[in-house]
């Protein structure tokens, strides 16, 4: 992918048919918050957030790691 296929900014509100989007436009629909920077030009910044995880799913990973975690010391608990 170029940069060319990527748009600068966001299209006019009262725009009609398939729009470019943005890299800031990708990164919300994945999850990020407005406040993560990404490095580099257009296309690897793209990149960036097109090879990420999630925020919001690797949360919920991790939040279920944890909880699989505290599960596991209570049972050692309850066995010893």
């Amino acid at each position: 992918m170029n940069g060319g296929t990527i748009a600068d900014t966001a299209p006019d509100m009262d725009f009609t048919g398939v729009p470019k989007l943005t890299v800031r436009m990708v990164a919300r629909i994945q999850g990020f918050p407005d406040t993560w920077h990404f490095t580099g030009r257009k296309t690897a910044a793209y990149r960036q957030v097109g090879n990420a995880f999630p925020p919001p799913v690797a949360q919920t990973v991790g939040e279920s790691i944890s909880r699989m975690f505290e599960l596991a010391a209570r049972r050692t608990v309850m066995v010893a």
